[in-house]
């Protein structure tokens, strides 16, 4: 969200209180972790359920849809126990209702199965259970009956057409018949029910890709098989082709898959993964690991301390650090803190990963989100424009924005006529619109489909403020903008920053000593810019800090704020500014006359300071 934007569809505020900088909230402890093919999942000890990566947003209607870079809350459940996934299926067992599982874009539903089992395994089509050492399953995965003749189960793998169970008696059963065979058929006794697989020694963790499969065996060998482990002539069977070793992932308490790397965890907490084709092995966690996930192509770790870290492949936001980059090594993920910063006039307003959003500023109300409460120019924005995807609130008009078209109904301000430029609510404004960004001033730029950059309702042009709509030029094929105080900045696909308006910068050059920028958010009179590596570069006026460089000196071009690191999101007020980092923490600086920042004095801080959230 960026600053001065103010919309009523975009935000909603669940719950709103002043924080104290001098006692921050502790973190909830996780609890349970899962992963999915590309993403993640995690329970906390207070029975939420945070979801990130692949279907991990979530729609007002309680669907799973979009990607999510951070975790978010999973509306609707606050009495998880424990979670477990497979390709894109998720289920969770919970104190008050029975099992409940959802997939892609579905709803979540509720099972027949017990509710409390001692363990919940997700396959590709099939739930099941262990209650005990029995084994009850829904879906349209493999008949567990065949179980039947595996007797004081004690550990079940499911994957996406097989069933593996380890008995008490450390025996490793398999049931089904997938691509890769996994149950060794082609012995005498192929057609069984069940295949009692023949290892070296009794067997205690079984863990499974679909396609590549892994024993943890008693003495501490780990043996593999699958597609990426052996090759085989097709005058071969599988069970000519014995589980092969791996040295590497010895003495596991625990297995994961990836699709085709393996880890192991130890009874101590070291993490050890291991390619199952060609590769060293690697280290990704020394100490402190009680549970690992994996999907495809990435994996967790939940610690002793109760927090998450992932690695891997992060396109689709599975490790939940808000980059959506690779990570090679452990990176933790933000169960609590921030993830969108709104800093306006009036305070700095923080969304956490529950959905809810907080003040900062004991002075600082929350923006309107409907209800009772919801001030006359809100409530009139919504009965002129009913079916509108956002609306905003200018000093003498209310603007829509709906189907790419921009609509507004009252004053936009005067034309350099002196008129007053009035308009109405079936007059189209802009057409073809990718983006609106809209300050609470009255300013508002638009980007279309093409690449233009149009604004009205007060924008600096030559030495003079008109309201009518006027393209800035210098913008045009700008691949994303933000607006100020009658001020307009665009990032440019190479990671050029170009701005206009108030800030005394050539419109038709870069921002000096800004590059390679993703976000930028503006200001009165000052704006900051998000570079692709985290860092953060504030350009224009300082006088209350708000560049955050230690002085309050005027600065030629754009200035790094130091002390930033792996920043994921930005904003800016009048004279303020802050920045998100990947693990959620929030930093401010600026003005805090009337505690804006939800700091201490002094009145004002040149420096980005920790703000509890």
């Amino acid at each position: 969200m960026h600053a001065l934007r103010s919309t009523l569809t975009a935000v909603g505020f669940a719950a709103c209180g002043a924080a104290s900088a001098a006692t921050p909230p502790v973190a909830p402890r996780v609890v349970s972790i899962a992963a999915g093919e590309q993403s993640s999942f995690a329970v906390t000890e207070d029975g939420r359920v945070l979801s990130w990566g692949l279907y991990a947003a979530w729609e007002a209607e309680g669907r799973p849809t979009a990607a999510s870079l951070v975790p978010v809350a999973v509306p609707g459940i606050d009495d998880a126990l424990t979670v477990d996934a497979s390709l894109l299926t998720v289920c969770v067992t919970r104190r008050a209702h029975p099992i409940t599982c959802w997939r892609s874009s579905e709803t979540p539903r509720e099972l027949p199965l017990p509710a409390a089992p001692d363990q919940l395994e997700v396959g590709g089509d099939a739930v099941c259970v262990r209650v005990g050492t029995a084994v009850q399953c829904v879906g349209n995965g493999s008949d567990p009956q065949p179980f039947a003749s595996a007797k004081a189960i004690a550990r079940l793998e499911v994957s996406m057409s097989e069933l593996f169970a380890v008995t008490t008696d450390g025996r490793l059963w398999c049931t089904g018949a997938g691509t890769y065979d996994p149950c060794l058929r082609g012995r005498d006794d192929d057609g069984a029910p069940s295949v009692p697989l023949r290892l070296p020694a009794r067997a205690v963790h079984v863990a499974t890709s679909g396609v590549n499969h892994c024993v943890a065996l008693e003495g501490g060998e780990t043996r593999c098989w699958g597609r990426d482990v052996t090759e085989y002539s097709e005058a071969e069977s599988w069970h000519q082709v014995p589980p092969r070793p791996y040295p590497a992932l010895g003495d596991a308490a625990e297995l994961v898959l990836l699709e085709s790397v393996a880890c192991a965890r130890t009874a101590e907490g070291r993490v050890t993964c291991q390619p199952l084709q060609e590769g060293a092995a690697y280290v990704p966690v020394e100490r402190g690991a009680v549970e690992l996930a994996a999907g495809r192509e990435h994996a967790c770790a939940r610690t002793d301390a109760g927090q998450v870290r992932c690695w891997g492949r992060g396109t689709d936001g599975q490790l939940g650090d808000g980059t959506g980059a690779a990570v090679p090594t452990p990176t933790r993920v933000p169960v609590d803190g921030v993830t969108r910063v709104s800093v306006t006039e009036d305070g700095v307003f923080a969304t956490g990963h529950d959905g809810r959003v907080r003040s900062l500023a004991a002075s600082a109300e929350p923006l309107p989100a409907g209800g009772d409460d919801e001030p006359e120019p809100f409530r009139e924005a919504r009965r002129t424009f009913p079916d509108a995807e956002q609306r905003y609130v200018l000093p003498e008009a209310v603007c829509a924005l709906r189907a790419g078209t921009v609509r507004c109904d009252g004053v936009l301000g005067y034309r350099r006529d002196d008129t007053l430029h009035r308009v109405g609510p079936d007059e189209v404004l802009l057409r073809d619109v990718a983006q609106l960004e809209v300050a609470r001033t009255g300013t508002a730029c638009a980007r279309d489909t093409r690449g233009v950059v149009r604004c009205f309702g007060g924008i600096e042009s030559g030495g003079n403020v008109v309201s009518e709509v006027v393209e800035v030029a210098e913008l045009r094929g700008a691949s994303t903008i933000a607006v100020g105080l009658r001020a307009v900045c665009g990032v440019f696909a190479n990671g050029q920053l170009r701005c206009a308006g108030l800030f005394g910068i050539d419109p038709g050059a870069a921002v000096p000593g800004a590059g390679d920028v993703v976000e930028v958010a503006l200001g009165e009179r000052h704006g900051c810019a998000r570079a692709r590596d985290g860092r953060v570069r504030c350009f224009g006026a300082n006088h209350s800090g708000q560049l955050g460089v230690g002085d309050q000196r005027a600065h030629a071009g754009a200035v790094e704020v130091p002390g930033l690191d792996g920043v994921v999101a930005i904003a800016c007020g009048s004279a303020r500014s802050c920045a998100v980092s990947a693990g959620g923490d929030l930093r401010c600086w600026g003005d805090n006359w009337n505690g804006e920042l939800g700091l201490p004095p002094p009145a004002v801080h040149s420096e980005s300071v920790p703000v509890a959230f």
